[in-house]
């Protein structure tokens, strides 16, 4: 207890050093998430982070105090690379394993490729949030690179928000030209009419307007906005939407009898659309003003598309923008772990016709299982790698807290699984250790055996092995094994027996054509 306390006190000391040296601005770094799983005991952290001065990735130490590394990967970031004009080959993300206790909190030291080193201290609390220190600061490179004057705008326009790394992403990226715009749009050879359809019930009528006036404020016009009230019983949200129909002729709204769900409201609102494409949209979220534009300018650049998504981010109760999510481009596996295409979903009319409405029995993630059943139906599929919608986080809502809506990720189970029957596929859909995911458990009528063969070339002991072990940690096919030419077999640790050493005479560097010929060799045996 005494060597902890110690610790403990000696850690603190360096993180307050380093902050009077002010060593942290050597360091750029992100926590994404800390997750826990309790029947490993083990934590698992994951982020992204390198020095300013050599733009090179961090290294990371667990202190002896917070328990034991299991493993350390490093995770391609492609989005941090953009955003820093850093180089692609450098892999900025990272995961790390944990042996541990369920915890709160963690001290981790961050290294750079020069050898200074920083602690810091990661609370799960405090993950997405950031400190007032952090504002300061903020502003004070904003006052320097900008001038007083754009600083002064930017801090006002924010209130009393939080400058962090993202919000300087926001400043820099999200600069758009109207009179460019305009011009493009005139210029369009086709105007499809967008109809947005949305679900509302008993929001609070501060975030059904804005998220009525996110729609009206779009640089592009030739849309359609179709609410169905899902019989609320706040007597606000009849009084708004009718104000808004007497004022704009393109908003439409019905006002179902009986509560029916989400689905059922929202199958209401497309009996009200007539647009060429359908925009699926939640009651209090938001869409970027550009967002419209953007999809109808890749429309017309590519006329065969059906079914279109964006990129998207938090927005919180004052308005700050957080957590954003740089999706995958088209990936029909990542769609089988997870919905991670979610908002702003824009579908041709043919495209919905064939793939039917939204069904009322996987209320919760009917939004996943329609992705499902319509990207089943088409090729002609389309990413936005862009920001264009804004996903309301309220206390309460999944956004804001994951655990809150537990059953949406029991429908999204069966989502998953009726996909899985309509494609013919044999397996079992189990619901992941991180909040609405999901792991297919394959039934193979076959389990063929798998050989896998690695050289070691001299000087690159320690990375094939690293390569090696992490194949034997991470792989849960079992009908395996690993055909090690030139491994020093006491440094692999190898439980199962997968493992079969194959040494050679070879003594100088291998060249290209003769691992060739080795493996050739090995694959005959």
């Amino acid at each position: 207890m005494k060597n902890k306390f110690l610790n403990s006190l000696y850690f603190n000391a360096e993180r307050y050093r380093a902050k009077y040296n002010k060593k942290e601005n050597l360091f750029c770094y992100n926590i994404d998430g800390m997750d826990y799983k309790e029947g490993e005991e083990t934590l698992i952290v994951r982020g992204w982070g390198f020095s300013r001065d050599t733009q090179k990735p961090l290294e990371f130490v667990l202190p002896k105090t917070e328990g034991k590394a299991i493993y350390f990967l490093r995770k391609e970031r492609e989005d941090v690379n953009d955003a820093y004009n850093i180089p692609k080959n450098e892999k900025l993300g990272f995961e790390i394993k944990i042996s541990t206790k369920k915890r709160s909190s963690l001290n981790l030291v961050l290294k750079s490729s020069e050898g200074v080193a920083l602690n810091i201290k990661i609370e799960k609390s405090k993950i997405g949030k950031f400190d007032n220190l952090k504002f300061m600061k903020n502003s004070l490179v904003l006052l320097k690179n900008e001038g007083a004057r754009e600083a002064v705008k930017r801090i006002k326009s924010q209130g009393k928000s939080i400058w962090n790394e993202y919000d300087l992403w926001i400043y820099k990226n999200e600069i758009y030209d109207l009179e460019t715009i305009n011009r493009e749009i005139d210029g369009f050879k086709i105007h499809p009419k967008i109809s947005i359809v949305v679900p509302v019930y008993n929001v609070a009528e501060e975030w059904l307007r804005k998220n009525i006036e996110s729609v009206q404020n779009q640089f592009y016009q030739n849309w359609e906005l179709c609410l169905a009230d899902d019989c609320s019983p706040s007597p606000h949200i009849k009084r708004v939407l009718s104000e808004y129909v007497e004022k704009d002729e393109r908003i439409k709204v019905v006002f179902r009898e009986k509560n029916g769900h989400i689905s059922e409201a929202t199958n209401s609102a497309i009996e009200l659309a007539t647009g060429d494409y359908i925009g699926f949209m939640d009651n209090d979220d938001e869409m970027a003003p550009a967002a419209l534009y953007e999809y109808v300018k890749l429309i017309n650049e590519n006329i065969n598309a059906e079914f279109i998504y964006c990129d998207e981010d938090m927005i919180d109760m004052s308005g700050r923008r957080f957590n954003p999510f740089f999706k995958s481009s088209w990936n029909p596996k990542l769609l089988q772990g997870h919905n991670y295409i979610t908002h702003f979903v824009v579908v041709k009319r043919d495209l919905l016709e064939k793939a039917g409405k939204l069904r009322s029995e996987v209320n919760g993630s009917q939004d996943y299982d329609f992705v499902l059943r319509a990207t089943e139906l088409t090729e002609n599929i389309y990413h936005i790698p862009k920001i264009l919608y804004h996903w309301r986080t309220i206390e309460g809502s999944v956004a804001e807290n994951p655990e809150a809506k537990n059953y949406a990720y029991v429908s999204g189970q069966k989502a998953l699984e009726d996909a899985l029957k309509r494609r013919t596929i044999k397996g079992d859909v189990v619901i992941g250790e991180s909040y609405g995911t999901y792991k297919i458990n394959y039934y193979f009528p076959k389990k063929p055996f798998v050989s896998v063969i690695m050289v070691n070339r001299p000087g690159n002991e320690s990375l094939s092995t690293k390569c090696l072990q992490s194949i034997l940690e991470l792989t849960e096919y079992e009908a395996y094994e690993i055909i090690a030419v030139n491994f020093d077999d006491s440094t692999i640790l190898d439980i199962n027996g997968r493992v079969i050493l194959c040494l050679t005479m070879q003594t100088e560097p291998l060249i290209s054509f003769e691992i060739m010929q080795l493996k050739n060799q090995l694959g005959n045996i």
